[in-house]
């Protein structure tokens, strides 16, 4: 699974016919939407989860349908999860983002486990987080058995609170070297982190910002 979220994240991939459609998960928040991406066949794919950044679906929403159209195109089942549902949210300022933190984290582990339980398959998941959805994907991810890798794209560690981060599974962190929120200092953390807990992988795009569709 880490090649093939690795590889169609960077925006690579095939895109043949892919079914959308949404679901619903229980959280412990009460129900949330998630739009499920896949090709229309019968057979038992990957799953992913793609996280958006703090435009939400309302900003985000185009370009995180864009991603998962080409992990789904990988042979994948990407589920786009509307963890902003859980706090009654749209988009998020700092403030926002502070006081909601705890409650998305756990809206995206509780997800987890309900996409697992609608497919009836306690295989591991793939996590892309975009952003702020990057931030939540690696804590997520952190002494996690049920995600196999991760691709942190322009997030970090949440407020550089390196000891949260434990056993993690394969990292790929990917940022543009210019207009990036993560900080020097915070991204030599994250490297550190990951090279003593887990498989990494740092990948900068020279002269590109934090937009994800510079990330091709």
């Amino acid at each position: 699974m880490a090649a093939s979220l690795f590889f169609a994240a960077a925006g690579r991939g095939a895109e043949p016919s892919i079914a959308a459609t949404t679901i619903t998960l229980g959280t412990s928040s009460g129900e949330i939407a998630a739009e499920v991406f896949q090709q229309p066949d019968e057979k038992k794919r990957p799953a992913i989860l793609v996280l958006h950044g703090a435009g939400g679906t309302l900003l985000d929403g185009p370009e995180m349908r864009r991603v998962a159209r080409e992990l789904a195109g990988a042979g994948n089942a990407v589920y786009l999860v509307h963890y902003f549902e859980s706090t009654g949210t749209l988009f998020a300022r700092d403030a926002s983002m502070e006081k909601n933190f705890g409650t998305w984290l756990q809206t995206v582990l509780d997800s987890i486990v309900a996409i697992q339980e609608a497919r009836r398959d306690s295989s591991p998941v793939g996590i892309y987080g975009y952003s702020l959805g990057g931030f939540l994907a690696l804590l997520a991810a952190s002494n996690n058995a049920e995600v196999a890798a991760v691709v942190e794209h322009a997030g970090g560690i949440w407020n550089g609170d390196v000891e949260r981060i434990g056993k993690m599974p394969p990292v790929l962190m990917v940022h543009g070297e210019r207009g990036c929120r993560l900080r020097n200092t915070q991204s030599h953390w994250c490297r550190s982190c990951a090279r003593a807990r887990g498989h990494w992988r740092r990948t900068s795009f020279r002269g590109k910002g934090t937009d994800s569709r510079q990330a091709r």
